[in-house]
């Protein structure tokens, strides 16, 4: 496996320049982030369970929802398929869409035994979810803190349940195509999934040392085929799955390594050719999916908690951290 420290120089020549567009706060420690498809707005989600919506362009605040899980944390947002639906996943074990004009709540998925006591609270915890379709229906995937990871229907219904991590479940994505679901463990492994038939199809190990992975995105357009986890030795691992599996072991093609604490966070850019991912170290790091080397380190001005690249116009980076500092990176071509 190639580890790449980030000693060389720039190879990604159209990450030449990184600008400040906009500043904001969330109001309070960020847990999360999340551009809309079409890129006009973003939404930010807070450890104190406020939700915000905001223009993409200034970051003006356009939407807010002060107490979206009963004052538990926000662990994480996405957006649902379009700028008018923002997911988010709570402290109180719910998975819940509101309307981005209003604030109306539109879907609650509750697991059964959740939520009624204080220890079903933190077992069910929702610390990641994703939005995509499968079968060409609309669905949501969303992991738990007791290990495991649920699709559920649009209309809040169980679709499938998926089991076999040995500790909590941290993180969540779906594949373009909604035919693979991958989750992320405290138990050192990714595991990615059927959503057909909830079968796992591949287990990915970080390694040991109670290396936990945190955070995981599939990659997008030229980079379909890989799956970027984030860990919290302050490396991102990059996978690739084959076609078809039966739970085989999948061992990483490339490390991104360097950060100086947890990646808390990674996103791919639309175009499959760049990662970012971000830490607990205060820093960025932009990286490329060619070779997996380095090619910017950005100062995010405190622990990052959340990170997102905008799919539509031109390249912008979205990082928050955990003090509350949104910044709006620009990219500018050289």
């Amino acid at each position: 496996m190639a580890s790449h420290q980030g000693h060389g120089g720039t190879h990604f020549t159209s990450w030449a320049q990184c600008l400040v567009l906009a500043r904001n706060t969330t109001g309070g420690a960020a847990a999360a982030v999340a551009f809309s498809p079409d890129s006009s707005h973003v939404a930010a989600g807070t450890a104190g369970g406020a939700l915000r919506v905001m223009r993409a362009a200034t970051l003006e605040v356009t939407m807010e929802v002060a107490a979206t899980h009963d004052g538990e944390a926000i662990h994480d947002v996405c957006f649902a398929g379009s700028a008018q639906v923002v997911v988010t996943g709570g402290g109180d074990g719910r998975a819940c869409a509101f309307e981005t004009r209003g604030g109306g709540r539109v879907l609650e998925c509750v697991r059964g035994g959740g939520g009624e006591e204080e220890d079903d609270d933190e077992r069910y915890a929702c610390l990641a979810v994703a939005f995509g379709t499968s079968g060409g229906k609309p669905v949501l995937a969303a992991a738990y803190a007791d290990g495991v990871a649920v699709l559920w229907g649009w209309d809040g219904v169980v679709l499938r349940e998926l089991r076999g991590h040995g500790g909590a479940a941290l993180g969540v994505d779906l594949s373009r195509d909604g035919a693979l679901v991958a989750t992320t463990s405290s138990d050192g492994t990714a595991r990615v999934w059927r959503a057909a038939d909830g079968a796992c199809a591949a287990v990915l190990r970080v390694g040991g040392g109670g290396v936990e992975a945190r955070r995981v995105r599939f990659g997008a357009v030229r980079t379909h085929g890989l799956v970027l986890v984030g860990c919290s030795d302050g490396s991102t691992r990059a996978y690739r799955v084959p076609p078809a599996g039966d739970a085989a072991e999948v061992a990483p093609l490339f490390e991104c390594g360097g950060h100086g604490g947890p990646v808390c966070d990674v996103a791919v850019g639309e175009n499959g050719e760049v990662l970012a991912t971000g830490s607990s170290d205060k820093t960025v790091r932009l990286w490329t999916l060619r070779d997996g080397a380095l090619c910017r380190t950005l100062p995010a001005g405190g622990p990052v908690a959340g990170l997102a690249f905008a799919s539509q116009g031109s390249p912008r980076l979205l990082s928050a951290t955990a003090k509350g500092t949104l910044k709006l990176w620009g990219i500018v071509p050289r």
